[in-house]
């Protein structure tokens, strides 16, 4: 199992980016909401749907 975090700033897309604590994109510490620790991304992202509707999964990170 992952730690997840969110971002809780939006992207230019409007999303909050989905990212596993270890993630290089990961933003910095004042900026991210702890979501869990999940066995999955899709779980992550669902969790994090809770408090942003538009969320998306790091690509960095997330979805490989």
């Amino acid at each position: 199992m992952d730690n997840y975090y969110v971002d809780k700033q939006k992207l230019e897309t409007g999303h909050h980016e989905v990212h596993k604590e270890w993630c290089i994109e990961i933003p910095p510490l004042e900026q991210q909401l702890f979501l869990g620790s999940f066995r999955t991304d899709k779980s992550a992202l669902e969790e994090a749907k809770f408090f942003f509707k538009k969320a998306t999964i790091c690509t960095k990170c997330c979805g490989n």
